[in-house]
């Protein structure tokens, strides 16, 4: 046994096991479709971002839209632009002072305040708007990194964090959940097993494929949901710390075995195992990612060159599947992709590139990206009248900042 579970934590989950909805993948192969963003949204906002020396945008590791701002994490700093795209500044304490962080992990916004959370190696450190630093939180003792964070109240978050163990010779990396407060104090909360529906049964193998795969966490209405890499269930923690899980995924035949000791068949993309991450939950639906491995019905690959002694090219197969599940009626519908290897909906609104959200906000406004030569050459290619993004279009060049792009749902 690598990881000893909470046999109470254990009975506490699988008991709960038959409120959780049930959501059937299996079922749903073979009838995928193209899908359109109107049936979703009833509006679609795309804000070009000002492009100046003191605003440029290497890559944009995580963006957040809160109170009428857009905020991106670039490097080791956040920059924030109003909702128009007008450059208003940046928070960037990048050091090693006692206020300050040696590294971004992640942010976020809180969206009654409008400070800035940061997780970096040495904690939890939030500022306020304009940088100001207002207090730090020390990470776990016992934590080795810590991997996601979710602030519940002022001065309480929720963190994932990981430690390294060692066992029969192998290095692993193993997740917990806990609850880090102001004082210094934690909470830690048990949720170690690869599948909640497998919790029932204590005493079986937990493979390590599973335990170096961190929880992500959202916000949905009062409760907390948080999700794991190549799991199977989508578990929500209540304001009391109780966890249930919420939604299970029916892989079949397809999902990972518990006691499957194969670790490269997580890894190879053309063995039929399904895998999912990082699903965006409105109120009324699921936007989902899945990964069908030998099982996707328009794979693709592409090749990337890494620099360095030879320039070795490497070649990626694509084998996402976008899916969307309707609370209301328990459909889910798996889609087709909308244009030759793009996935995503149809942009049927202001007839934009494909749309597909890479996060949400506090208003439940999808939201996403792109670059702006990306928007340039979708325009330059595509037939039909001209549209309101060819005019947005129009007016940048290859190499300004990205497009951000927020649909308005129905």
């Amino acid at each position: 046994m690598l990881v000893l579970l909470s046999v109470s934590s254990i009975n506490s989950l699988s008991a709960q096991n038959s409120k959780a909805i049930n959501i059937d993948v299996v079922k749903a192969i073979g009838g995928e479709k193209i899908d359109y963003l109107s049936n979703y949204a009833k509006d679609i906002q795309y804000i070009p971002l000002e492009t100046k020396k003191e605003s440029l945008i290497k890559t944009i590791n995580r963006i957040v839209v809160e109170k009428n701002k857009i905020f991106i994490l670039s490097a080791n700093s956040i920059l924030i632009f109003d909702i128009k795209g007008n450059f208003i500044g940046n928070v960037n304490r990048f050091g090693r002072g006692p206020q300050e962080y040696t590294g971004i992990l992640s942010f976020l916004v809180d969206p009654v305040s409008e400070n800035i959370c940061i997780l970096s190696s040495q904690g939890i450190l939030e500022y306020d708007i304009k940088g100001n630093f207002i207090y730090k939180i020390e990470k776990i003792p016992e934590a080795t990194t810590l991997n996601s964070f979710l602030k519940v109240k002022d001065g309480v978050f929720l963190v994932n964090w990981s430690k390294h163990s060692d066992a029969k010779e192998m290095t692993s990396i193993l997740n917990s959940n806990s609850i880090l407060y102001k004082d210094g104090t934690h909470q830690n909360l048990y949720t170690y097993s690869q599948k909640a529906t497998n919790a029932s049964k204590p005493g079986g193998p937990l493979m390590l494929v599973f335990q170096g795969h961190q929880y992500s966490f959202y916000k949905y209405g009062e409760s907390i949901r948080a999700d794991r890499a190549n799991n199977d269930t989508i578990i929500t923690i209540d304001s009391k710390y109780k966890i249930t899980p919420e939604y299970i995924f029916n892989f079949g035949k397809y999902g990972y075995k518990s006691g499957d000791d194969k670790y490269e068949k997580m890894i190879l993309t053309d063995d039929k195992i399904i895998s999912s991450s990082s699903p965006i939950e409105t109120t009324n639906y699921l936007f989902l990612n899945f990964y069908f491995r030998g099982l996707a019905p328009e794979p693709f690959e592409t090749t990337i060159t890494l620099p360095g002694p030879g320039n070795i090219t490497h070649i990626l197969k694509h084998t996402d599947v976008k899916a969307i599940y309707n609370k209301k009626t328990k459909e889910l519908r798996l889609l087709k992709r909308p244009y030759k290897e793009k996935s995503g909906l149809v942009e049927n609104i202001q007839y934009g590139p494909e749309f597909w959200p890479r996060s949400i906000n506090s208003k439940n406004e999808l939201i996403s990206f792109m670059s702006a030569s990306y928007l340039i050459n979708y325009c330059s290619e595509k037939k039909g009248d001209k549209t309101k993004v060819d005019a947005i279009a129009s007016k940048l060049s290859e190499e300004d900042n990205p497009v951000v792009v927020i649909a308005i749902p129905k």
